[in-house]
């Protein structure tokens, strides 16, 4: 049986967000380090933060509210490298962890 990993945004309430034009600053005061994120990664972050855990799967159901589209379709291919990027930036973690 193949479990979805589950992910959190243990930071969220931390980080410091600055709006750039369509991007956002998000200054770590843990690590010092700031990133830019695109308005898209602020809006998986926030999701993550609101709920104890989610799935690829879990997030993609969120966005779509029961309706395909274009950009939802554009955003199911390309979740798992905004996963592993917000991961890499440390902004999530595992919630299997």
């Amino acid at each position: 049986m193949n479990i979805e990993p589950r992910w959190l945004t243990p930071l969220f309430p931390q980080l410091r967000l600055y709006p750039l034009e369509g991007e956002y600053a998000v200054f770590n005061p843990l690590s010092g380090q700031t990133h830019f994120i695109n308005a898209l990664s602020l809006e998986v972050l926030r999701l993550l933060h609101e709920s104890d855990g989610l799935s690829e799967s879990q997030i993609i159901d969120a966005f779509s509210d029961g309706n395909d589209s274009a950009e939802l379709e554009v955003f199911r291919q390309s979740l798992e490298t905004h996963i592993r990027h917000l991961d890499e930036l440390g902004l999530i973690s595992s919630a299997d962890d």
